[in-house]
């Protein structure tokens, strides 16, 4: 075979692959039928979590944050990078409500367990407690509920109707504890590390709550970037019964 022919079907193949509609075996459902919706997102959480990269969508677990989380909140600054989140494989979907009229997606789902790494740099109060220190940080978190409301554009391109996220609001509520791990606080002082990661773990809810938010942004950011480029590329008549 000669090499002008080799690289002819190369392309050949190449364009194929592009050109063929990508086979993700999801459930059709109309998107008014909630109970249809929740099996279908239940059961797209393996394929979207093992990331598509046919379609741009990244692995989403474990997920590696793109961006270094920097907040001030209460006297307390956290600067938290190279973060990677693992757990989002085993979520379990309790709502979907699709409001095609009003263009929003409203979810609720369930994460078991969330494992989150990253290294962090500490300075300040955490609550009542003043806190130093630079290095790593573990973070695990059991049973957070978390709801969701997308805002959502339709668009119409080759007589397909895609949908786009326009905005997003979400809130979580953590129900069976969190448990922090952070080593070089005080430069490894052990006495007021000890001191520090007692309270922090004692008081898990308060301090999910307070200071949490920032984080699971820079995680919600990047799911929905990836949800967003996975929208992009499956018309609503290719993946619902609602469009025809």
């Amino acid at each position: 075979m000669c090499v002008k022919f080799k690289i002819l079907l190369h392309i050949c193949v190449l364009f194929i692959g592009y050109a063929m509609p990508l086979d993700l075996h999801l459930d059709k459902c109309k998107l008014e039928d909630s109970a249809c919706m929740i099996k279908a997102f239940q059961n797209a959480i393996p394929t979207f979590t093992n990331g598509i990269p046919e379609l741009g969508v990244e692995v989403m677990d474990v997920m590696e944050f793109d961006d270094t989380v920097k907040f001030d909140i209460a006297g307390f600054s956290l600067s938290f990078a190279n973060g990677r989140l693992k757990g989002l494989k085993n979520i379990v979907i309790n709502t979907v409500k699709w409001d095609i009229s009003n263009k929003t997606l409203y979810l609720e789902y369930t994460a078991p367990s969330f494992a989150l790494s990253g290294k962090y740099v500490a300075d300040g109060r955490i609550l009542i407690l003043p806190i130093t220190g630079d290095g790593d940080m573990k973070l695990k978190i059991k049973n957070m509920n978390v709801k969701v409301l997308l805002s959502l554009d339709m668009n119409k391109k080759s007589n397909k109707t895609y949908a786009s996220i326009k905005n997003y609001q979400f809130d979580f509520n953590v129900e069976g504890g969190a448990r922090y791990n952070l080593t070089n606080l005080f430069n490894g002082n052990k006495e007021l590390s000890d001191a520090v990661l007692t309270f922090m773990n004692t008081n898990w809810k308060d301090i999910t709550h307070e200071f949490g938010r920032p984080i699971l942004d820079s995680a919600a950011k990047k799911i929905f970037k990836n949800v967003d480029r996975f929208l992009a590329n499956a018309p609503l008549e290719d993946i619902s019964l609602s469009y025809k």
